[in-house]
């Protein structure tokens, strides 16, 4: 073997030499990255319905994955800068459903969205926060109403997504339409007339607090609908809002509420039990009508007036509390109450109409305070009644209209003042042998008695002068 000269001894040295501090280099570059790996921020992309991906954005930085699809609708991140991550972040998928109708609401540069071809594989309706670039903040009147002019097939979504942004749900927005969730954002304030009346299939709902305005029938005849959370802030529940709704078990309403529209719960036949807020002073006409599994309610301290069939045909009814400011109950109020065991009449209750006891069956006592402002008894006041044990007479009653006793027949005795003027027609219609009714008073004085106020009864009666 030759022998090698120095100088190339020599380079082959360096060159050695060189290889390994660059081998170093290197190595300690990669240490440094891999460290430097625990400082990279992590990015989670999320899709409804799909598996979520962690990605690791190097030097600040990641490529997101393509959205995934969606039937009928188009997908977007709801982040576009991938550049510059400082922190851990979770990027959602946002879906805008293809069909859609934009109109420009008059005045305002906000579009109105309402439905346009949909397709029958649309089943989530996604409400996006804006469309080119113009914010999107109502859901047009009759936008999803289902009708035969504008959807052939069966209108029903699985879920309905609004954005953030959503200011007003327009009239009858979605009447006829079967959803099963509803995604309502904070920042809603209005919820129009009949919006999603006639629904068939959603059972729960909450409002948000930033809701201040519910229309007439907002949520009418949603037959399954079990339980309503109610913006705490809220202050009428309109006419018809709940009516029809048959499975509500329990509402509850917001101390807010000082005002309650007519028919609000009426045929709400699973409600069982129910607060009036303070602030009301008046149950409207038909309220709480035909509400047959209500138990118990209670009312305000400062109402005054409890209106026409506002508690008509609740037959689960045992009992139920009239503050004494309570000056008028009206017509048929608790009619065919049929579990009603007794009612006491405040003093200050002046007038009491028609029917308002009518076929209370079970109703054994109605009291009356010796100070009462009642002067007169109401046409069929008491008819069916067919419990009533007790009833007296107080001195201001002058006037027993017609029918107001008839078929009253479990009340043994009753006494009716000389200072009586007027007595109706049949007041006393079924009484039987076993009863007895005593006349104070001189009967030649009783000029405005109805000559047939004793018709079809078969009482004794006894006259004492």
């Amino acid at each position: 073997m030759k022998k090698m000269n120095k100088s190339k001894m020599r380079i082959m040295v360096q060159t050695a030499l060189l290889s390994a501090v660059l081998v170093l280099s290197i190595c300690a570059c990669a240490l440094v990255a891999c460290n430097k790996k625990d400082d990279d921020k992590m990015v989670t992309f999320k899709a409804y319905g799909e598996e979520d991906i962690t990605i690791r954005a190097i030097g600040g930085r990641v490529d997101p994955p393509a959205v995934p699809e969606k039937a009928g609708n188009v997908g977007h991140w709801d982040r576009s800068d991938f550049e510059n991550i400082t922190e851990d972040m979770t990027v959602n998928a946002i879906y805008e459903t293809q069909g859609l109708q934009y109109t420009l609401i008059a005045g305002k540069n906000e579009y109105e969205v309402s439905q346009g071809k949909l397709s029958e594989e649309t089943k989530e309706l996604y409400i996006p926060a804006e469309h080119e670039g113009i914010p999107v903040t109502k859901i047009a009147d009759n936008g999803f109403k289902n009708d035969s002019l504008k959807i052939s097939y069966e209108a029903r979504f699985t879920a309905v997504h609004f954005s953030e942004g959503l200011k007003v749900i327009g009239v009858c927005a979605f009447q006829r339409v079967n959803i099963d969730e509803v995604f309502l954002p904070e920042g809603l304030t209005e919820i129009q007339a009949s919006a999603f009346s006639l629904n068939k299939t959603i059972k729960s709902i909450a409002l948000p607090d930033s809701v201040k305005v519910l229309g007439s029938n907002a949520f009418g005849a949603c037959n399954n609908l079990v339980n309503m959370s109610l913006p705490s802030e809220l202050t009428e529940i309109p006419a018809s809002c709940f009516q029809y709704c048959k499975s509500l078990v329990t509402i509850g309403l917001p101390a807010s509420v000082d005002k309650i529209g007519e028919s609000a719960f009426s045929q709400c036949t699973s409600l069982a039990e129910i607060r009036i807020p303070e602030k009301v002073t008046e149950i409207p006409r038909l309220c709480f009508c035909k509400c047959s599994a209500l138990v118990s309610i209670n009312l305000p301290d400062n109402l005054t007036l409890i209106n026409e069939s506002a508690f008509q045909q609740c037959t689960s009814l045992i009992s139920i509390n009239l503050p004494e400011t309570t000056r008028d109950i009206a017509y048929r109020s608790f009619e065919e109450c049929s579990s009603l065991v007794e009612i006491n009449i405040p003093a200050n209750t002046y007038h009491i109409g028609a029917s308002a006891f009518k076929n209370c069956t079970n109703l054994k006592k109605a009291n009356l305070s010796q100070e009462s402002k009642l002067d007169s008894l109401s046409n069929e006041i008491f008819s069916g009644c067919s419990s009533l044990q007790s009833f007296e007479f107080t001195p201001n009653i002058i006037i027993v209209n017609a029918n107001v006793f008839d078929g009253c027949t479990d009340l043994d005795t009753i006494v009716i003042p000389a200072n009586v003027i007027d007595m109706g027609y049949e007041a006393f219609k079924g009484w039987e042998e076993h009863q007895t009714i005593i006349v104070k008073g001189d009967m030649s004085q009783k000029r405005w008695w109805s000559g047939n106020w004793l018709k079809s009864c078969n009482a004794r009666v006894i006259y004492e002068p």
